[in-house]
This record gives structure tokens, C-alpha cells and sequence, in this order.
């Protein structure tokens, strides 16, 4: 795990400093409609994920599909932009019929953190150049499912809970939202890492 992520995910539920998060849930991403203006110039359609008051935004792309004889391949992106500190995680999935006349599953999909077309790939490329400019990192598949070494108590699952980079600043997975929000917090932010 990277050492500033680490240090945030302390800083956040070890140290208790719920404030952080919170804040970084009530922002908003002032470069977000045009991010996703030129996503849609290169895909089929883009819907944002209403994310208020949540860690991350969340981008669903339906990048193209593609029919060859009677199998219907689709190819398909999720992006998500931390609100919290300056990450994100892009993943491409591929879903197609499954032709096999004695499958059990009527589709056969895969995900990840490449694109399986030359379209997702083009798109890929558009995205990490635009987020790298407005200064954000990439993170990949291995490090968004990295465990905090230390567990952190839950009220929603009433126990102990090993948070992954994923549910501690991508989602709100242990209900912290709802703490309360200190207005006057001057803490400095924690090696440039805050929006």
C-alpha cells in the first residue's frame, strides 16, 4: 500500500478524524461535467452515478457493442474519481453471449484494468492524460483491494472490519458519513493529497 494512502486511512479511522472524510464528501469536482462531455464524445453513452455526500464520484460508461454473427459483445468502463484525495481507478469490463450449448451462465464477462478494444484502450489513454493534468493518480485494480493492516470498528456490521483502499476512500462502507462534520477543521492537508 502506497504510504500516503496509508497514512490518510490512519489519519481517517484510527485517529478518528471522521471530519476529513466528511469534508471530502461535500465536495465537488468542479471539473467533472467536462470530464464526462469528452467521455461521451467517445463512447456510446455516459451516466454519472448521483454520488452527494459520497467519497467518490462514480462514472458508468457503455463504451460500444459489437455484433459478429449471432454473439453481441459489449464493452463497458467504470470510473471513479476520489472526492477524499487526489485518485482514481478506471475499469474496463468485456460481457458477450455465451454460445456454448450447454452453458450454465447465458453470458461470459471479465474486468479489468486494460481495455479489450481499441475504443476503450483510445479512451483510457484520453482519461489518464486529462486526470494526470488535473494532478490526480491512478490506482489499479491490486492496490484499490489492498487491506489496512489495522481493523476499524463498524456500528453498521457491530465489529471489527479490515478495510480495504477500495471501502476506506471510495465508498462509505462503514456508515461515517453520518458523524458529525467539524465546520472549522484547519488541520493542513496531509502531503498534498487533499482537493
Amino acid at each position: 500500500m502506497r504510504d500516503e494512502i496509508k497514512q490518510l486511512i490512519k489519519t481517517i479511522y484510527v485517529d478518528h478524524r471522521t471530519d476529513l472524510f466528511n469534508q471530502g464528501c461535500s465536495r465537488e469536482i468542479d471539473f467533472i461535467d467536462e470530464l464526462i462531455h469528452k467521455i461521451g464524445e467517445m463512447t456510446d453513452k455516459v451516466d454519472r452515478w448521483p454520488r452527494e455526500n459520497e467519497p467518490a464520484e462514480e462514472i458508468y460508461i457503455s463504451v460500444n457493442t459489437k455484433t459478429i454473427g449471432d454473439i453481441h459483445i459489449k464493452y463497458d468502463s467504470i470510473l471513479y474519481i476520489c472526492k477524499i484525495a487526489k485518485y482514481y481507478y478506471l475499469q474496463h469490463e468485456i460481457l458477450m453471449d455465451n454460445p456454448d450449448d450447454e452453458r450454465i451462465d447465458p453470458d461470459l464477462g471479465d474486468f479489468g484494468d486494460e481495455g479489450f478494444n481499441k475504443k476503450q484502450f483510445r479512451m483510457d489513454e484520453m482519461i489518464v492524460q486529462y486526470l494526470t493534468e488535473k494532478g490526480y493518480e491512478r490506482l489499479w485494480y491490486r492496490e484499490m483491494e489492498e487491506s489496512f493492516h489495522e481493523p476499524v470498528y463498524s456500528n453498521v456490521f457491530k465489529c471489527d472490519e479490515y478495510l480495504t483502499v477500495k471501502t476506506a476512500l471510495f465508498m462509505d462502507y462503514i456508515d461515517i458519513n453520518k458523524a458529525d462534520v467539524s465546520e472549522d477543521s484547519d488541520i493542513p492537508p496531509i502531503r498534498g493529497l487533499w482537493i
